[in-house]
């Protein structure tokens, strides 16, 4: 709960509390380190907060999006479409591909590496 208040302060907010959000990140970091290996929901709740007390932007409030349904813009086009994870249907003929792992940077290797050391393979092939 503590990581989403953290993630949707605002500038002020976040000055005036980043002492206190900066006291919970070894706190997250535990949490995340004991979230079961087969607990993805967990696993992504934990990374999330602790984004959040870190200050990352976006994923602070939008990692869990990896556990269902998010939203992406065609490069080309422009065009949005939802992807939903883990859905089998019949009238679906796209194949999504991962990002090959050593062609990630910033916050995506970031991601990749705490879900490959936590033992999320589910979430690192996601993120």
């Amino acid at each position: 709960m503590a990581g989403h208040i953290a993630g949707a302060a605002d500038a002020g907010q976040w000055a005036r509390y980043a002492p206190h959000f900066a006291e919970l990140i070894p706190v997250a970091r535990d949490l995340l380190a004991e979230a079961p290996p087969l607990d993805s929901g967990t696993f992504v709740y934990h990374l999330q907060g602790l984004l959040a007390f870190e200050g990352v932007p976006v994923w602070s409030t939008e990692l869990e999006l990896l556990l269902d349904e998010f939203e992406v813009e065609c490069p080309d086009c422009g065009a949005g479409s939802a992807v939903c994870l883990g859905l089998d249907a019949d009238d679906l003929d796209v194949e999504l591909f991962a990002a090959d792992p050593a062609e990630l940077t910033g916050i995506g290797a970031r991601l990749h590496a705490f879900a490959v050391d936590g033992g999320q393979g589910e979430v690192a092939v996601r993120g």
